[in-house]
């Protein structure tokens, strides 16, 4: 999807967008991760008119059960107010709103969860006189989501730690995870990040890359923002709840190797 904003073009590129299941026992051991092929099926190449571009997936969870998972992107270049699980959000300029939506998941308990990675990763085909921050985006998710039609409380966690995020004066990347509670028919959450179009090169949060252009480290940040491309990978795991809170290393180790593996398009 190709977005112009501000006389500079944003892409957003869903070419690495992947899905996976990992079965985690409740003993914290890895039982079986199924990981979900490269791409989705895009209602927008059969109807180009559309404001918005959807992306279908599914997933077996057992017993032959079959998931089905729908993502839609939207792009704002305007104000605009919508509703969401009885709450009244505003979408504001340069604002790009994922819904996702499940079928009804195979759980094997009712404790079980599912949690939602989502990794945003901004990068430039610049590589000089520019500076990355994780500021240029912020990502708003709501602590509400519609489960089985109703409303209820999510939990959102910053899973860099986790994860190995990648970072430069050019790249930056971030992992959130979003934990869905149990369901039967449907889950449905709403997140959306928007752009901020400057970072400062004072900032201790910034990572800058210097030559000799007149061009100074923060215009260039605004022109980069305004250029970049936006990757979101999505994995699903389910999550067992358990007393201990230790992550088992063999979990992450399979995790980060499926991310990765993938290559990231612009």
């Amino acid at each position: 999807m190709s977005i112009t904003m501000s006389g500079f073009t944003t892409t957003t590129n869903i070419d690495s967008l992947t899905i996976s299941i990992s079965n985690i026992s409740n003993k914290k051991d890895l039982v079986i991760n199924n990981p979900f092929g490269q791409y989705y099926d895009s209602i927008s190449a059969i109807y180009p008119e559309l404001p918005y571009n959807q992306y279908f997936t599914n997933i077996i969870s057992g017993s032959n059960k079959v998931t089905n998972i729908s993502v839609t992107i939207e792009w704002f270049n305007q104000t605009k107010s919508i509703q969401f699980a009885n709450q009244n959000l505003i979408m504001n300029p340069s604002t790009l709103k994922y819904t996702i939506e499940m079928t009804s998941y195979n759980f094997k308990s009712q404790l079980n969860t599912l949690q939602l990675v989502m990794s945003t990763l901004l990068e430039s085909s610049k590589t000089k006189d520019i500076c990355s921050s994780k500021q240029f985006v912020y990502g708003r998710f709501i602590k509400r989501a519609l489960i089985d039609n109703n409303a209820k409380s999510i939990e959102n966690v910053l899973l860099d730690s986790t994860f190995n995020p990648i970072e430069s004066s050019y790249q930056s990347q971030s992992f959130i995870g979003i934990e869905i509670p149990n369901f039967k028919k449907s889950a449905k959450i709403d997140p959306d990040f928007s752009v901020l179009l400057s970072a400062s090169t004072e900032d201790n949060n910034s990572i800058c890359s210097k030559s000799n252009s007149s061009l100074s480290g923060t215009k260039i940040a605004g022109i980069v923002v305004g250029c970049t491309a936006f990757v979101a990978v999505v994995l699903i795991s389910t999550i067992y709840i358990i007393r201990k809170k230790k992550q088992n290393s063999k979990f992450i180790n399979n995790m980060n190797s499926n991310i990765n593996n993938r290559k990231f398009g612009f």
